[in-house]
């Protein structure tokens, strides 16, 4: 429960910070945000066809499953079974994870359309503004990639302290 309260207001914190829009805007589209998500909007649709939802550690996390490797020992058992209930644990906290962590790449998202319009070019600034409003776990390169599949949280690490100094 700490864990997806410090997330919700990290994310929060992140998106003020790195917000291209003022304060106002920014409050304003968070709500807006909500609202639309909540009610299916064309809007949301439409930031989720764009790839939206891509770039969140929900989505880019899955691949912390490939970890365990076709053993079939008695401990490899162990292993999937283990995994197995991990997964059932997983989609029952994912979803709310899932749409704390898009609140805010949508309300950016809904803020770069202002600023840059509804239009094809617009809608592709939007989605990359959206991306990188706060950590975006879709980025890396392969070598920590590939050690991220060891190390867990290794590429969200790398991409925080990334986007830190990129700021």
């Amino acid at each position: 429960p700490f864990f997806a309260v410090r997330n919700v207001v990290r994310d929060l914190q992140a998106y003020f910070d790195f917000s291209e829009a003022d304060a106002y805007h920014a409050a304003k589209n968070y709500g807006k945000a909500i609202k639309l998500m909540a009610k299916n909007d064309v809007k949301w649709q439409q930031y989720q066809a764009l790839g939206g939802t891509s770039s969140g550690m929900i989505a880019n996390g899955k691949s912390y499953a490939a970890r365990f490797d076709a053993d079939d020992s008695a401990s490899g058992k162990i292993k999937k079974a283990a995994q197995k209930t991990g997964e059932m644990a997983g989609k029952i906290l994912e979803k709310p994870g899932e749409i704390t962590e898009q609140i805010p790449r949508f309300a950016e998202y809904l803020n770069a359309l202002e600023k840059y319009g509804d239009t094809p070019e617009g809608r592709r600034k939007a989605i990359l503004a959206s991306a990188d409003v706060t950590v975006n776990f879709s980025r890396g390169g392969s070598t920590s990639k590939a050690i991220g599949k060891a190390v867990p949280y290794f590429n969200a690490q790398v991409q925080g302290l990334d986007k830190l100094v990129r700021q």
